[in-house]
C-alpha cells in the first residue's frame, strides 16, 4: 500500500508538471526576450521563442499593405530597427490567424512609436486605445504636418480602408 501511494503520488506530480508544461506553451505569458528572426512585413515579425518560430504582430499598429504606397519603406525601417536583434516582447493577445499581438521594444525603444514617428505607420483607430496611443497619436499628427514617410503622399489611405476597398 505505501509504495502503491508513492507510485501515485509521482504520477500525480508528473502530471501536473506536464499540464504546466503545456498552458505555458499556450497562454500568454509575461514579458520574454526573443531574437528576430524574420520581418514579414511592416508591422509583423517572426522571432525565436522556447526553440519555436513564432509571428508577432506588433501592436498599436498599422503599416501599410503589401500592394500599398510606402509598405517596402516600412518594412525597411521594421528590418532595420529589429532584424537579428533581441527584443523585448510584451504579450498582449493572439489574434484570429493565430499571430501573438505583442508591444514590442527594442533597445528600450517602442518599435509602434519608431514606425509612427517615422511616418510609416497608422496608430490603429481600432486597437489602439492605451494611454500611450495619444502620444502616438500626437507623433503621427507631426509626421503628417512635416510630410514624413507616408505622409508625402496627399491623400494616404490607412490600411484598413485598403483592405476593404481591395477585398482582402
Amino acid at each position: 500500500m505505501r509504495n502503491e501511494l508513492g507510485i501515485i503520488s509521482k504520477a500525480i506530480y508528473i502530471g501536473i508538471l506536464l499540464f504546466a508544461v503545456c498552458i505555458t506553451d499556450h497562454a500568454i505569458a509575461r514579458s520574454f526576450s526573443a531574437k528576430v528572426t524574420h520581418i514579414v512585413d511592416g508591422d509583423t515579425i517572426e522571432i525565436r521563442w522556447k526553440n519555436k518560430i513564432r509571428r508577432v504582430r506588433i501592436w498599436g499598429i498599422d503599416t501599410p499593405e503589401w500592394d500599398q504606397p510606402f509598405s517596402t519603406k516600412s518594412k525597411k525601417m521594421t528590418r532595420k530597427l529589429l532584424a537579428g536583434k533581441y527584443v523585448n516582447v510584451f504579450p498582449i493577445e493572439f489574434d484570429k490567424y493565430g499571430r501573438l499581438v505583442a508591444r514590442i521594444n527594442v533597445n528600450h525603444t517602442s518599435v509602434s512609436r519608431k514606425l509612427v514617428e517615422s511616418g510609416l505607420a497608422w496608430v490603429h483607430i481600432y486597437y489602439c486605445k492605451e494611454p500611450v496611443c495619444n502620444q502616438w497619436k500626437k507623433l503621427q499628427k507631426k509626421a503628417r504636418k512635416e510630410h514624413k514617410g507616408l505622409w508625402r503622399d496627399p491623400h494616404p489611405v490607412a490600411p484598413w480602408q485598403w483592405k476593404k476597398m481591395h477585398k482582402y
